[in-house]
């Protein structure tokens, strides 16, 4: 189940929100937010998991958070957590593999992370079969099949 594989890393979330919120009862909430939206999420469809779509995902939780609390986010808040994301750092495989791929490669592994095919279509007005070959494309390639 796609809870027991990310809950093995759960002192790494409770970092990433940590890092994110700066408040440890926060970081908590959010990170048992990210469980029930990633377990929302698998149910509807299946989902491509991976770190950074997990760091992704709680940042989008505390900014939602902050909305709904009318809470004040800082510029540089946000532009940290736009830019770093919390220090999560690619290996130099992924690296290497992100330094190969064409800008609107990158750009739709981007969106792929928190969206779905139908979702990209709807918001950039792109062909849904078009995004989701160049995804396809990009996950045979770094696979070492072509």
């Amino acid at each position: 189940m796609i809870l027991e594989e990310i809950s093995k890393k759960d002192k790494l979330w409770q970092g990433v929100a940590f890092n994110i919120c700066k408040d440890e009862d926060l970081a908590k909430d959010l990170v048992q937010e990210m469980y029930l939206k990633v377990y929302d999420a698998s149910l509807k469809r299946k989902l491509d998991i991976n770190d950074y779509y997990i760091i992704i995902t709680i940042r989008n939780i505390f900014l939602d958070y902050c909305k709904d609390n009318k809470k004040q986010v800082s510029i540089e808040l946000l532009n940290d957590l736009e830019c770093n994301n919390t220090a999560f750092e690619p290996t130099d495989k992924e690296q290497k593999a992100l330094n190969g791929l064409s800008f609107l490669e990158r750009e739709l592994l981007t969106l792929k992370e928190t969206m779905s095919y139908h979702e990209i279509q709807r918001k950039f007005n792109i062909n849904y079969q078009f995004s989701r070959r160049v995804i396809l494309e990009v996950k045979r390639k770094n696979n070492g099949k072509k």
